[in-house]
């Protein structure tokens, strides 16, 4: 029975010492290669997702910052003396553009620059306690199709 027990422990002993020698260390390595190339291609693709995903979630935080803005054209056109509306939404308008006004610099300085030319003294002249409603009409159209256009470049690359 010992003998039995021995020679069954001394054959398993050579299989696993047969899977641990240099040449299955060298399909190991080569399996590790593969495995590496596999883990490289992978990340490739979920940095070109996540870099498709970035223009999206731009885009979608440009949608906000329209949206507030043609609100606050509205509210100019339809409320002119609801002061309190247009501060407000003057202020939601510049907590969304907050939120992306970096990444926008960062990917086209120049497009930040010619968004902020009208999209500031919007949102100046929306925290005023009287604002003049023309000037907020003329700089939200301006400002909203500054930043459509933006959003159509980001989008088409």
């Amino acid at each position: 029975m010992k003998k039995l027990l021995f020679i069954f422990i001394m054959g398993i002993t050579v299989v696993l010492a047969a899977c641990g020698s240099d040449e299955s260390g060298t399909e190991e390595s080569g399996d590790q290669s593969s495995n590496g190339d596999t883990e490289q291609s992978q990340n490739e693709e979920q940095n070109k997702t996540e870099e498709d995903s970035v223009p999206a979630e731009l885009s979608k935080a440009l949608d906000d910052v329209i949206t507030v803005t043609k609100e606050l054209k509205s509210t100019a056109e339809e409320s002119p003396d609801d002061m309190e509306k247009v501060n407000k939404q003057g202020k939601m308008l510049e907590e969304n553009w907050d939120k992306i006004e970096k990444q926008v610099e960062e990917k086209d300085p120049e497009a930040y620059e010619n968004i902020e030319k009208s999209l500031y003294p919007l949102k100046d002249e929306a925290k005023k306690d009287k604002p003049d409603v023309e000037k907020i009409k003329n700089l939200s159209e301006e400002t909203i199709n500054k930043v459509e256009e933006y959003k159509n470049k980001i989008q088409s690359k």
